[in-house]
């Protein structure tokens, strides 16, 4: 669970924002992110929550944006979001600036819900591009020589040329029993081969999109914070406007239908009740199940953002 203890909104901080579906940079300080196997999880997660396409090159002026995770030493995260200003040095590589520009998170972390270490480990199969390929039947002697060893496939007797018998010959309809069986064969190969290739890890994956929900009571605070993190996650999020009536560490099997069904593996859910005020959701999947999921609350001394007389630019 992560207890959401200040929260600072975009409108808050009145200067330029970034332009809009823009790759952040991610940083993660401290030593104490590996440190235990819950860490390691969140830091999984968060990476998950803010991942956008993969490429192959950036120039220097494409990086506009960095998201900065910080954990103290009392296990708080700090979460800043800054905009990068390149300014001139004199030289060929320009002087970094950091601008704040919102949301401003510090997160307390309590309650969490992760997957078993057999689910976790599969989520992490490596693509079998990226595993050393084992050269079979191939050795080494002493004076440094690749020797190899060649084997003969097994030989079908039955399609070795004879004479041919007429009384030998198949008949037109075992001849077409043999093609409906290899054609019903192939077909099944097929598609058990295609289930083994979605479910094979790839090589760079596919951009994840984020379910973004509301519960069935849920306060203007956890309204205008939700609105946030959909700014941020647009394009790759979808919003639902209507509330629901969903309890996820009751019951997480409602929540994982909507999100296969909009096609989203990550989630963010709001609600609040009297035991737990303004509570904030994230949450991932791995074929179909539940992998982690984390339980923040808002802190009331939120401000809204109606309060603050200010455009966005995304």
């Amino acid at each position: 669970m992560l207890g959401l203890v200040k929260y600072r909104g975009l409108q808050e901080f009145k200067n330029e924002k970034i332009s809009s579906n823009v790759k952040p940079c991610l940083v993660f300080n401290g030593p104490k992110w590996t440190q235990s196997e819950e860490l390691r999880r969140l830091k999984c997660l968060l990476i998950d929550a803010f991942h956008r396409e993969a490429v192959d090159s950036i120039r220097l002026q494409g990086m506009e944006h960095v998201l900065s995770f910080t954990l103290t030493d009392d296990l708080t995260v700090l979460m800043r979001s800054y905009r990068i200003l390149l300014k001139k040095s004199g030289q060929r590589t320009p002087r970094i600036e950091l601008t704040e520009i919102g949301p401003a998170c510090d997160f307390v972390i309590r309650r969490t819900k992760i997957a078993s270490e057999d689910l976790y480990k599969l989520s992490r199969k490596r693509p079998k591009q990226l595993k050393p390929l084992k050269k079979k039947n191939l050795s080494t002697d002493v004076f440094g020589n690749k020797q190899g060893q060649v084997h003969v496939g097994k030989q079908n007797i039955h399609k070795i040329q004879t004479r041919k018998v007429k009384a030998l010959k198949k008949t037109a309809e075992e001849r077409k029993a043999e093609k409906n069986k290899a054609e019903t064969a192939r077909s099944l190969v097929d598609g058990c081969r295609q289930v083994l290739l979605n479910r094979e890890p790839k090589l760079i994956e596919n951009v994840k999109n984020t379910l973004i929900l509301e519960g069935r009571k849920c306060s203007g605070d956890i309204k205008s914070a939700l609105k946030d993190l959909y700014h941020l996650k647009k394009p790759q999020a979808k919003c639902l406007s209507r509330q629901n009536e969903i309890t996820p560490f009751d019951d997480e099997i409602p929540l994982l239908q909507l999100a296969q069904k909009n096609e989203c593996s990550l989630f963010m859910f709001g609600s609040t009740s009297k035991k737990r005020p303004n509570n904030l959701i994230l949450g991932r999947l791995y074929e179909q199940e539940l992998l982690d999921m984390v339980d923040p609350s808002l802190d009331p001394r939120f401000s809204r953002f109606v309060k603050f007389a200010v455009s966005l630019t995304f």
